[in-house]
């Protein structure tokens, strides 16, 4: 149960999620796994794209797991009704932390080009080879300090860094 909203609040939540969504079973009052509640601590409160490339409308969803309070995201693969957990509590390939609780802006990104950032020997910032993504991926970031993004990869979510 997640004691911070009013069962008013979790209707109007629940009732504004696509109804694909709703009649998939894989929420169920207010929660996914029943590890995780929602978390609308996000604008927009989901994101709707089909993720995975099957052409299939996938959703994105801000969570917080349960015991730890850690926030993140669920990403529900439409058609299959498969749940991947990006934060609360768990990390993805190349590093999003397992509690995402500083990102404060969410969006889709559709550029299939994709240019990232690392750290070279001596510790200064470099741009990494371009990074191509066929499908939509989720643009996630700390306003005036940077972000990333969070795409599929074919088998799972993975990270990949980039900054302002």
């Amino acid at each position: 149960d997640n004691p911070e909203k009013s069962n008013d609040e979790k209707y109007v939540i629940l009732e504004s999620l696509p109804d694909w969504v709703n009649s998939t079973e894989v929420i169920s009052d207010y929660k996914i796994k029943d590890r995780y509640s929602l978390d609308p601590r996000l604008n927009p409160f989901y994101l709707e794209e089909d993720f995975n490339g099957d052409g299939i409308l996938d959703i994105a969803l801000p969570i917080k797991e349960i015991s730890s309070k850690k926030v993140g995201f669920a990403i529900i693969h439409g058609g299959k009704n498969e749940v991947f957990i990006v934060g609360a509590g768990k990390t993805i390939k190349n590093g999003l932390d397992d509690d995402p609780s500083y990102i404060d802006v969410w969006k889709l990104n559709r550029e299939k080009e994709n240019t990232g950032t690392d750290t070279d020997e001596q510790g200064d910032l470099i741009e990494t080879a371009p990074v191509f993504i066929n499908q939509p991926s989720i643009h996630i970031l700390k306003t005036e300090q940077g972000g990333g993004l969070i795409f599929w990869n074919g088998k799972e979510y993975e990270y990949l860094h980039q900054t302002c």
